[in-house]
């Protein structure tokens, strides 16, 4: 066995796992959601059951929209929206074109004033973050982003990053107080913005700070499509011809040596 592992590593296999693809270079970021739902947020008041319910996206690229301003709410976000509950949404990002979306983003939502913290990876493939949350309890009120880049206009990667987020109605529920169950808005309308209209000032519901932690290169590519996971020159299995004839002679060498060994060990036991 210590021949064998010997030989790997003269030969230059790798003996652990290594990724399967390559990727495009990769940031990791911590997320901070703060609730700020307050008397100045809500001149009004505050009701006693106020919260967030789960947030709730995804990490993607261009090619997909998940909601925006101005257009009709899928049944994902409706439900979301209306009721807190994520199902719908999840199995619309789950069924979105092959590529678009990195991963998806869920975690617990928060008290009206509540901190959650988590961390999401990006790449530069799919820098872009969508996110919501409702507002609990009331129609169809919510808060959130959609397709924000955490890449700069000069495509590097944002050190810090803090978006104050405004109340949003869905246009799928009819209401003016915090409340559920309300009427169904027929026809649908289009998500507007609720920024210091109705029930809301001008003062942000909730927010969301993006730290950068850390910025992962891509693995490189040998001429053959193997993944060079040392990142430097060699030997490596399939390449050039010269190195091809010199691991096959290392391997003969390696098997030899374990016969060799094999039979003095069988000597050794006779005497």
């Amino acid at each position: 066995m210590g021949l064998f592992l010997l030989a790997t590593i003269i030969l230059g296999v790798p003996t652990g796992p290594a990724r399967a693809q390559t990727d495009s270079e990769s940031a990791t970021y911590t997320v901070t959601f703060e609730g700020n739902w307050n008397t100045d947020s809500t001149p009004d008041g505050v009701v006693g059951s106020a919260h967030f319910t789960t947030l709730i996206g995804a990490v993607h690229n261009s090619d997909v929209t998940f909601w925006a301003v101005g257009e009709m709410a899928t049944a994902g976000v409706e439900r979301v929206a209306e009721l807190g509950i994520t199902g719908t949404f999840e199995t619309e990002i789950s069924n979105a074109e092959e590529g678009t979306v990195r991963s998806i983003v869920k975690k617990s939502g928060t008290s009206a004033m509540g901190t959650r913290t988590f961390e999401v990876e990006f790449s530069r493939t799919h820098p872009l973050f969508t996110l919501l949350s409702m507002i609990g309890p009331s129609p169809d009120w919510f808060v959130g982003v959609s397709a924000l880049s955490l890449l700069d206009g000069s495509d590097d990667w944002l050190p810090s990053h803090t978006v104050d987020l405004f109340p949003y109605d869905a246009g799928t529920e009819n209401g003016e107080e915090f409340s559920l169950s309300n009427s169904t808005t027929s026809p649908q309308g289009d998500i507007t913005s609720l920024r210091g209209q109705g029930k809301f000032s001008d003062v942000h519901m909730a927010r969301l700070s993006f730290t950068l932690n850390n910025v992962i290169p891509p693995l490189e590519e040998t001429e053959t499509g193997e993944v060079d996971t040392e990142g430097g020159g060699g030997c490596t299995l399939g390449g050039s011809d010269s190195c091809s004839a010199f691991g096959l002679f290392l391997g003969a060498l390696a098997l030899l040596l374990m016969v060799l060994f094999k039979r003095y060990s069988m000597v050794d036991k006779t005497h």
